[in-house]
C-alpha cells in the first residue's frame, strides 16, 4: 500500500484530515497525537511506514520516545509505545527500546516501564533468544544504575530513585513469569549474559529488602525459581539469590519475632516466654537454645543487610541476654555454664558464616568467624558474662580456645550504674546542671555496656514518671526533647521496658495538665508541646496501637489528638467557645498587636493543639478569598516557628498532607509548607524542636510532594522543591519503624 493510500485510509477512519506527507516516525507520532488516533491505528500506520521506508530499530526507538511539546507525558503517547511492542508481530523490539528509554526523561521512563510490565508478563514473545540476551543485559544496566546511586544505609532513598526502583522491580518480576523468556536460557542466553544479570540482580534485591522488604522478598522468591529452571551449568557456582537467607526456625522461633515492628524485649510477653523456657527446660538446654536463637536472628538480619535490627540484636546479645542469665542461673556451676555457652557459639551454620563474612564485614560490626578472629560479637557477649561474674576470664579462654587477656584490660571495664543513686542526684540538680548532664547522658546510652545500659534505661523511665507526677515540667521537657532526638535511644529503651511503662505517665500528665494562675504562658506551652512530641515520637516511630498505650477515657486529650491530628473542622461545627478561640488566634496571628497574654490565658495548650489544623485551614481559605495576601499569611504563620508554638506544627503538617490534593490551587499551601520546612530563621532553642517536628510530620509531606512532582502538569516557580525534599529526606525513615 502506498503511503498516500495509508493517509487516505487514516483520514477516513479518524474522520479528520491528515497532512499530505508523513516521512518520519516523529511526524507520524505527532500527527496521531494531535488527532488522538487510537493505539491500534497508530501501530498500523507505523507498520506501514516502516514497510515503505525501513529504518534501523535503534533509530525508531529514538524517535518513538521523543516527548511531544508537553511538560508531562501524554498517556496516549505511552499507549502508542506499548502498542508498538505488543503488536503482532512486534513493530518495535523490546530490548533496544529498554536501552533507549535510559536516555528518556525520568517520568516518561517510569510510566513506560510501568505500562510495559503487564505486556512482559502475558504476551511478549522474543523474536529470538538473542532478544532475551540483549534484554537481560539492558535490565542489568537499570539495576546497576539504581544500586550505584543508592546507599542502603543512608535512608531514605533519593527521590530520583524511589519510583524507578519499584517500577524496575515490578518489570523484573514480570520477566521471571514469562515462559518464552525462560525457554531461551541455554539457547542464545549464555553464561556471560546470565552472570551480568545475576551480579546486578543480587545487590538490587539486597538493597530492595532494606527499603521495601515485602517487595524484595517477593522478587527474591520469583528470581530463585526463575534461575533454577534454566541450564544449571551456565550459572556461577555461588549465587546471591541461591544463598537466600531463611528466617530462624530453631527451637525458639518466637525469638526472631521480638524485633517485628518494634523491640519487644521489654514486654511482659517476652519475660513470660523466657521464664517458660527456664521452667520447662534444663538450665543447659535453656542457655543453649536462647544463645542459639539470638545469634541465628542476628545472622539472618546481617545477611539481609537490616542494619537497624543488627544493631539492636547486638545490644540485646551483649547487654540484655547476660542480665537474663544472671537472673535465672545464679546457681549454675561455672564449668557447666561454660559448656552450655560453648556449644551454641561454635555451632553457627557454615553457610551463614560465609555470607556474613563476605557481606557484613565491611558494613556491620558483627562477624561470626573462626575462633581465631581477634574480636567479634561473641567476645563482647562473653566479656559481659565475665563482668557480671557468671564466668571467669579463664573460662572465657576455655570457651574461645584462645587467649582472652585483652578482655581483662582495664579499659574494657565500666563502672556499674546504680539507678537509684543517679535518679536522686538528678532530682536534686538545678535546671541548668540537669540540662547539661541529661543531654550527655542520653547520648551515652548507646555506648554503655551490660553494667550500665539497662540501669540507664531505668533512670530515664523512672525520671519521666517522677517528673510527670511531681509536675517538674521544666526538667521533664528537657528529658523528653533529648530522648525524642535520639531514635537509637528510643529503640534501646524498648529492649528493657514496655512502651506503656514509658509513655503512660506522660499521657496522664498531658490529660490532666494544669493551666491556672500561670504567669509565663510561653513556657507552659513549650513544656506541654515537648512532652506531647515525645508521646507522638513513640506512637509514630513504633507504630503503636492506642490499646498499647493504655486505657483512655472518652475525654482524654491524647486520644483525641492522636486520632484527629491534621483534621480541620468547619466553623459551624466548633461551637461558640471554640469558634471564639479560633477567631482570637487568627486575629492574634495576623493583627499588628500579635498574640496577647489574654489570648493565651483564655486558651489551654490542649485546646490550642486540637485547634491548629483548623487555624491553618481557615487562614488558607481567607487568603484564597482575598481577605489577606500571601505575604501577610506567611508573616502571621511565622509565629509557629517560635519554640512555644513550634511543637504544634505537627498538626499543621498533617493537615497539609491530608488536604493538599482537595484544594483547587495548592500554590498557597505549598508556600506555607516551604516556610515551615525551610524557615529563613530559627533560634537555637527552636532548632532541635523543629527537627523532632519534621521527624513526626515529614513522611506524609515527603510522599505528597513526590506525587506532585510526578503528576502535576505545571509547578509553581515560587517553590524550591529540591530544598524541601533534601530537608525532609533525613527524617522520613522515622515513621517507617525499624
Amino acid at each position: 500500500m502506498e503511503m498516500s493510500h495509508m493517509i487516505a485510509d487514516a483520514s477516513q477512519s479518524l474522520q479528520l484530515p491528515l497532512p499530505p506527507r508523513i516521512i518520519t516516525v516523529s511526524d507520524l507520532l505527532y500527527t496521531c497525537l494531535r488527532l488522538r488516533a487510537s493505539p491500534d491505528e497508530f501501530s498500523r500506520y507505523l507498520n506501514e511506514l516502516l514497510t515503505t521506508s525501513p529504518m534501523e530499530s535503534q533509530l525508531v526507538c529514538d524517535n518513538l520516545i521523543q516527548r511531544p511539546h508537553t511538560v508531562c507525558p501524554d498517556p496516549l503517547h505511552i499507549q502508542y509505545i506499548v502498542s508498538a511492542v505488543s503488536y503482532s508481530p512486534p513493530i518495535v523490539s523490546l530490548p533496544p527500546l529498554l536501552t533507549t528509554l535510559q536516555k528518556a526523561p525520568l517520568d516518561l521512563r517510569i510510566d513506560v516501564l510501568r505500562a510495559l510490565t503487564p505486556v512482559v508478563t502475558k504476551s511478549w514473545t522474543p523474536n529470538s533468544p538473542q532478544d532475551v540476551a540483549q534484554l537481560v543485559l539492558g535490565l542489568a544496566s537499570y539495576l546497576d544504575e539504581i544500586t550505584a546511586t543508592s546507599n542502603i544505609f543512608l535512608e531514605p532513598v533519593p527521590i530520583v530513585n524511589e519510583a524507578l526502583r519499584d517500577v524496575v522491580a515490578g518489570f523484573v518480576s514480570a520477566l521471571t513469569e514469562n515462559v518464552n523468556v525462560d525457554k531461551s536460557f541455554g539457547y542464545g542466553v549464555g553464561k556471560e549474559h546470565w552472570t551480568a544479570f545475576e551480579s546486578s540482580l543480587g545487590p538490587f534485591i539486597d538493597y530492595l529488602r532494606v527499603i521495601n522488604k515485602p517487595l524484595g522478598d517477593d522478587l527474591a522468591q520469583k528470581a530463585k525459581k526463575f534461575m533454577s529452571s534454566g541450564d544449571q551449568k551456565m550459572r556461577p557456582s555461588t549465587s546471591t539469590i541461591e544463598a537466600e537467607p531463611k528466617p530462624p526456625s530453631g527451637k525458639l522461633p518466637w525469638m526472631g519475632c521480638m524485633l517485628e515492628r518494634r523491640p519487644k524485649f521489654g514486654s511482659q510477653d517476652f519475660t513470660a516466654k523466657v521464664d517458660e523456657v527456664f521452667s520447662t527446660q534444663s538450665s543447659d538446654s535453656a542457655i543453649c537454645n536462647l544463645v542459639s536463637a539470638a545469634f541465628e536472628s542476628l545472622s539472618f538480619c546481617a545477611m539481609t543487610h537490616d542494619h537497624t535490627r543488627v544493631t539492636l540484636w547486638k545490644y540485646f546479645i551483649v547487654n540484655r541476654l547476660p542480665a537474663i542469665f544472671q537472673k535465672h542461673i545464679s546457681e549454675t556451676p561455672g564449668s557447666s555454664l561454660e559448656y552450655s555457652l560453648r556449644r551454641p557459639l561454635f555451632m553457627i551454620d557454615e553457610n551463614a558464616l560465609a555470607i556474613v563474612n563476605t557481606r557484613a564485614a565491611n558494613d556491620i560490626d558483627v562477624m561470626f568467624s573462626a575462633p581465631t578472629t581477634p574480636y567479634d560479637v561473641r567476645h563482647e557477649f562473653l566479656k559481659s558474662m565475665a563482668q557480671l561474674g557468671l564466668v571467669s576470664f579463664a573460662g572465657v579462654d576455655r570457651i574461645l580456645g584462645r587467649n582472652g587477656g585483652d578482655l581483662q584490660s582495664a579499659e574494657n571495664f565500666e563502672k556499674p550504674l546504680v539507678a537509684e543513686e543517679m535518679i536522686t542526684s538528678l532530682l536534686h540538680m538545678d535546671y541548668y546542671e540537669f540540662e547539661n548532664y541529661i543531654r550527655q547522658f542520653v547520648t551515652d546510652v548507646e555506648t554503655m555496656g551490660c553494667l550500665s545500659q539497662g540501669a540507664a534505661v531505668d533512670v530515664m523511665a523512672e525520671l519521666l514518671s517522677l517528673l510527670s507526677v511531681q509536675r517538674e515540667t521544666l526538667k521533664l521537657r528537657v528529658l523528653a526533647q533529648e530522648i525524642a532526638l535520639s531514635t537509637v535511644t528510643m529503640n534501646i529503651m524498648l529492649l528493657y521496658r514496655d512502651p506503656y511503662e514509658i509513655i503512660r505517665p506522660l499521657i496522664t500528665c498531658l490529660d490532666t495538665w494544669s493551666y491556672e494562675d500561670e504567669s509565663n504562658f510561653q513556657d507552659n506551652y513549650t513544656d506541654f508541646g515537648l512532652i506531647l512530641l515525645l508521646v507522638c515520637s513513640f506512637y509514630y516511630h513504633f507504630q503503636l496501637d492506642l490499646a498499647e498505650m493504655g486505657p483512655f477515657n472518652e475525654n482524654s486529650f491524647c486520644m483525641r489528638y492522636l486520632t484527629s491530628s491534621g483534621v480541620g473542622h468547619p466553623i459551624d461545627s466548633l461551637g461558640q467557645e471554640r469558634s471564639d478561640l479560633l477567631g482570637g488566634w487568627i486575629m492574634g496571628l495576623f493583627d499588628m498587636n500579635g498574640i496577647s497574654d489574654d489570648m493565651m490565658r483564655s486558651c489551654s495548650p490542649m485546646d490550642y493543639a486540637l485547634l491548629v489544623p483548623t487555624i491553618f485551614q481557615q487562614s488558607v481559605a481567607a487568603c484564597n478569598r482575598n481577605f489577606m495576601d500571601v505575604d501577610t499569611l506567611k508573616g502571621g504563620l511565622e509565629y509557629f516557628l517560635q519554640p512555644f508554638l513550634l511543637p504544634s506544627v505537627v498538626g499543621a503538617l498533617h493537615w497539609l498532607a491530608n488536604d493538599l490534593w482537595t484544594l483547587r490551587d495548592f500554590d498557597i499551601p505549598l508556600q506555607i509548607l516551604q516556610a515551615l520546612i525551610i524557615p529563613q530563621f530559627l533560634s537555637d532553642e527552636a532548632r532541635p524542636i523543629h527537627k523532632i517536628v519534621l521527624r513526626i510530620g515529614g513522611l506524609s509531606i515527603y510522599n505528597i510532594i513526590q506525587e506532585i512532582l510526578r503528576k502535576a502538569t505545571q509547578l509553581p516557580d515560587t517553590i524550591n522543591f529540591n530544598s524541601i525534599m533534601d530537608t525532609l529526606s533525613p527524617h522520613v525513615q522515622f515513621r517507617k519503624g525499624l
